[in-house]
């Protein structure tokens, strides 16, 4: 296979496509995703980097066995970008091997999802696909079903869910939740009609929950 493919960032590819990086092929899931360092010898750690290059800042290292959320992957040079704690990094993509991560039903968002903004502080957790809690600040936290889950009918990047208390709009792009240097994989916007709150519009980013079970 020809090293000279198109560098891949996007987000929202609809199948596992092989794609070439250095000594190996990758198979790159939908993104962002789960995956875990492998490979490496006994003892040895994953750098990982400020930038997609091996002379860049060395910022940390994972252990055999240590999930990640990638939200990017260079595949011309055979770099993933990762969230790692508050900041955007960089890791080795042949050590990385991907999980399969639930989706919710009718779209490829993660079943699992950890979403929030400022200003005002607001959070929401996707449990299975199925299950959201939401919490706006000052304001009882909200248990839900997930009644609605889907695909815009024209942007292959937008999708949506739906509960009754609030509408969110979700896509798939490099997001910062304006606290951190970290740019998540999905953007939303949320629509909120909380008893005793009002009307409320709120944006955010979203990333993969990597506390809820994983499919093996």
């Amino acid at each position: 296979m020809s090293h000279s493919i198109l560098r891949i960032l996007s987000f929202g590819l609809s199948a596992f496509v092989a794609l070439p990086t250095l000594a190996q092929e990758l198979a790159v899931p939908v993104l962002p995703a789960v995956f875990e360092v492998s490979g490496l010898k006994a003892g040895d750690h994953l750098n990982v980097r400020a930038a997609p290059s091996a002379k860049a800042a060395d910022i940390g290292d994972l252990k055999l066995g240590t999930r990640v959320e990638v939200t990017a992957m260079d595949t011309n040079v055979g770099w993933a970008q990762i969230v790692y704690g508050e900041w955007t990094a960089w890791a080795y993509a042949r050590f990385l091997t991907p999980i399969a991560t639930p989706l919710m039903s009718g779209t490829d968002l993660p079943a699992n999802m950890s979403c929030g903004g400022t200003e005002p502080f607001w959070n929401l957790n996707t449990s299975g696909g199925t299950q959201a809690e939401f919490e706006l600040m000052g304001n009882p936290k909200i248990a839900d079903n997930i009644t609605y889950a889907g695909k815009s009918a024209n942007h292959i990047m937008k999708q949506g869910i739906q509960t009754n208390h609030w509408s969110a709009f979700l896509e798939k792009r490099q997001c910062s939740d304006g606290m951190s240097d970290r740019q998540m994989g999905i953007a939303i916007e949320l629509m909120s009609t909380q008893s005793g709150a009002g009307f409320r519009h709120l944006s955010g980013c979203c990333s993969v929950d990597l506390t809820a079970e994983t499919t093996q």
